[in-house]
């Protein structure tokens, strides 16, 4: 009997559907955009790591992408510390194999020895040390805006002679945020102005 080969698994859909399934999940006010999603999964497509870092895994949205991925990592290290992530992102993955996953609780027990094919950052290291975990090669992706871990990596890596290529990315639309500074006779005024959607950057190490 012949077994049928199984369809392929369309990531970008994998990520949007992982974003909706987490959004409606207890903590999800501060989870990663689908936009942001859906690039890191075309990424892990593209360059199919095998060994990668995630820093501040929250309550594991992009944790469960990581897992469930077709070209997903074959080691996967995460870090969080944060009672209440810890607890929803024990229920989350519940289920999920686990068997090349890791749960440290500090980005400080890493050993800076070790290489990563890509390191995600969704919170930040603990200290400079930890910038040493990237080499020439080394791929990463920033959630959200996080310009000061951008710019301290950029300086511990140009101390060691590498440097980074960047691309900042994010989507062509704009969300219209409420504004209510200004009064009239002690009421505020409703103001408005169109703010950019969250998004996300892709970078690699050079030597």
């Amino acid at each position: 009997m012949e077994v049928a080969p199984l369809a392929p698994v369309d990531v970008e859909q994998l990520a949007r559907a992982i974003h909706a399934e987490f959004r409606q999940k207890p903590e999800s006010k501060h989870i990663a955009s689908e936009f942001a999603m859906v690039e890191l999964a075309k990424l892990i497509e593209t360059i199919k790591p095998q060994a990668v870092l995630e820093i501040g895994a929250g309550i594991g949205t992009i944790t469960k992408l990581l897992l469930q991925h077709p070209e997903g990592p074959k080691q996967l290290v995460v870090t969080e510390n944060h009672p209440i992530c810890l607890r929803e992102l024990a229920t989350n993955l519940h289920g999920l194999p686990l068997a090349d996953y890791r749960l440290i609780h500090s980005a400080q027990d890493l050993d800076v020895s070790q290489s990563f094919d890509l390191v995600i950052f969704d919170g930040t290291l603990d200290d400079d040390r930890q910038y040493r975990l990237f080499n020439a090669g080394t791929w990463f992706f920033v959630e959200g805006g996080r310009g000061n871990t951008i710019a301290q990596l950029r300086r511990s890596l140009e101390a060691r002679g590498l440097g980074l290529n960047i691309e900042r990315r994010h989507p062509h639309v704009k969300k219209l945020k409420l504004l209510s500074k200004r009064k009239f006779l002690g009421l505020p005024l409703p103001a408005f102005r169109f703010k950019p959607v969250k998004g996300c950057s892709i970078g690699q190490v050079t030597g």
